[in-house]
């Protein structure tokens, strides 16, 4: 999967948040995420708290029944809703 973050406009508030030194930013890489995640009991519900875009929802979401990510930055979790639903995941963020 690839992962395109435009840039992104964000009002003063959420702005504030975001140079925050108590939010950590980090990517994942598909298959080592994936064969991660494969040895965590499948059916159960996967959770991302701070998911950002969603990337690792979309891994999720191959190996669990229900993926969900909580992302406090609504920019980010609006983004992440979309590419989830353009690429027809099975997962949300809220």
């Amino acid at each position: 999967i690839n992962w395109i973050l435009l840039n992104v406009n964000v009002g003063s508030k959420e702005q504030n948040l975001e140079l925050s030194v108590d939010f950590t930013y980090g990517e994942i890489e598909f298959c080592a995420f994936y064969t991660i995640l494969s040895k965590v009991k499948q059916g159960t519900t996967f959770w991302d708290i701070g998911c950002g875009t969603g990337k690792p929802l979309a891994v999720a979401s191959q190996l669990f029944e229900i993926s969900k990510g909580v992302e406090l930055l609504k920019s980010l979790s609006e983004i992440g809703n979309k590419v989830l639903n353009d690429l027809g995941v099975n997962a949300t963020i809220t």
